[in-house]
């Protein structure tokens, strides 16, 4: 955390709790949805914002309880530095090098040892194929700019210093990259959201200011869609 004092362990406590009974809810509703057929896509949209804003409120309640404003945790404030800007398209610029290189490889290990195609991610699926205007502009707005900014605020804003706080920086660092890995459930792309969660990690660290990794993300991500859309 950047606000200067370290986390009360009754409010780490608290948010520990909270994270795993959101999870194990998200993963029975995501079962119910595929035993309902692969299909449902207004399903799967409405689960993935009810997931995001659930969580969303998981970290409000816990800076509330630490009497934190979200400002004075994470550090947010906008730049005006080039060079600020610069190192977030330095971030983006390698995570897609990597996320590529390491997705191959996946790929490449998963088809020679199982004789399976390795699947891509489910809101991958969905991009590749017509969708709605409504289903497809949901669908970027959950991508592009909610998830960034949730997984931001979760998985660098709350978790990494909640790991480091009590394991080392280190720990930190890799525990939560491996949950933010592991979350996103697609093993081809395990190795490859795990670099990225590292790097992003890495730039919050240096500039002491959320909104860094937030904007990395988000263009990591707009950048995929756009290719996968052309």
């Amino acid at each position: 955390m950047h606000s200067g004092r370290p986390w009360q362990a009754e409010a780490v406590l608290e948010f520990v709790g909270f994270f795993c009974l959101m999870q194990l809810s998200l993963a029975w509703i995501a079962w119910w949805l595929a035993s309902e057929g692969s299909e449902n896509v207004t399903g799967k949209l409405v689960l993935t914002a009810a997931h995001q804003a659930g969580m969303a409120a998981v970290v409000w309640l816990f800076l509330r309880k630490q009497g934190l404003s979200w400002r004075s945790a994470f550090g947010l404030k906008l730049e005006t530095a080039p060079v600020w800007y610069g190192w977030v398209l330095l971030i983006v610029i390698l995570s897609l090098a990597g996320g590529r290189g390491s997705n191959l490889l996946s790929s490449w290990f998963i088809e020679r040892t199982t004789g399976t195609e390795a699947e891509d991610q489910i809101f991958v699926q969905y991009l590749q194929r017509p969708l709605p205007p409504v289903q497809l502009a949901s669908l970027l707005l959950i991508v592009v700019i909610a998830a960034p900014a949730v997984e931001e605020f979760l998985y660098r804003g709350v978790l990494y210093p909640v790991i480091a706080q009590y394991g080392g920086r280190p720990a930190g660092i890799i525990g939560s990259a491996a949950l933010f890995g592991i979350a996103h459930n697609s093993w081809p792309n395990l190795l490859g959201f795990i670099f990225f969660a590292v790097l992003l990690t890495l730039l919050y660290d240096r500039k002491k200011n959320l909104l860094a990794p937030i904007l990395a993300h988000s263009l990591f991500n707009l950048i995929n869609v756009i290719c996968i859309l052309l």
